[in-house]
């Protein structure tokens, strides 16, 4: 996600690692290499300042592993085929 200027780094990353469950905080501690015990007490709202370096971290390896929506869930497609055109709709 490009930064805009109206975001906060930290909320997006909160955010972000709240559609995560506690158990997936190994593979993500390892994923954006930041240690283990420091991210399950960020998680918990434990650490008042974090450091900027690290949640940048931690936020850049959330937005890789954020799964990308497939063909069938994108929203791009037309789920109906009245918006398609016309040789699609009738199955040329």
């Amino acid at each position: 996600m490009l930064y805009t200027g109206k975001m906060n780094l930290l909320n997006e990353t909160n955010r972000l690692l709240s559609k995560y469950k506690y158990s997936d905080c190994k593979r993500i501690s390892i994923a954006s290499d930041v240690n283990f015990h420091w991210l399950a007490t960020f998680r918990k709202g434990g650490i008042a300042e974090p450091g900027v370096q690290k949640v940048q971290k931690l936020h850049d390896a959330l937005l890789l592993m954020e799964p990308k929506p497939s063909p069938a869930n994108d929203s791009r497609i037309p789920l109906s085929t009245e918006s398609a055109p016309l040789n699609v709709r009738e199955g040329k």
